[in-house]
């Protein structure tokens, strides 16, 4: 019995150590909070990469405008995405990899939940990734919005990396 417990206890730490959060500034500026992920709500699994592991293989370019984002810098100029010139990143971005039950990184859309603490309601909230697989900067679909569960639900491809960002 005692061995089931511990058994049951290590699965549950091991699955708290893969729902990790990352350090996000407040849109009103005032402290840090954090990005979380609920999970993948269906199509897989989900997880956010390790920091150092977020940019791991990508092009120096794609590097460089993770970066411009990280230090708050034009969301247009960094990922060449115009119509996001009025949007300013809510947190830092986040590496998220989206993979099938045997663990091979899925490229079909996988619809994933956030939490998003510093979300204030009254923003027009929208999210945007570099999807690894087609190599482009895009908009993801935001397929749901809850200011009072301040949680967005979005739709990702395969390994992407995120930005939730706000005007």
């Amino acid at each position: 019995m005692k061995k089931i417990i511990m058994a049951i206890l290590s699965c549950v730490l091991v699955i708290s150590m893969a729902i990790t959060s990352f350090g996000a500034p407040s849109i009103q500026g005032a402290g840090a909070k954090t990005i979380g992920l609920f999970g993948a709500l269906d199509k897989g699994h989900a997880m956010i990469a390790p920091l150092e592991a977020e940019t791991t293989g990508l092009p120096e370019k794609v590097v460089a405008s993770i970066k411009s984002i990280n230090e708050g810098k034009s969301i247009s100029e960094a990922t060449g995405l115009k119509e996001f010139a009025e949007y300013k990143a809510l947190g830092k971005t986040v590496a998220i990899l989206t993979t099938d039950a045997t663990g091979k990184i899925l490229d079909v859309p996988t619809k994933l939940s956030i939490y998003v603490p510093n979300m204030v309601e009254g923003k027009d909230i929208k999210v945007i990734a570099y999807t690894n697989i087609t190599g482009l900067w895009g908009p993801t679909q935001v397929l749901g919005l809850n200011y009072q569960k301040k949680s967005l639900d979005i739709l990702i491809n395969g390994s992407s990396t995120i930005c939730v960002v706000y005007k």
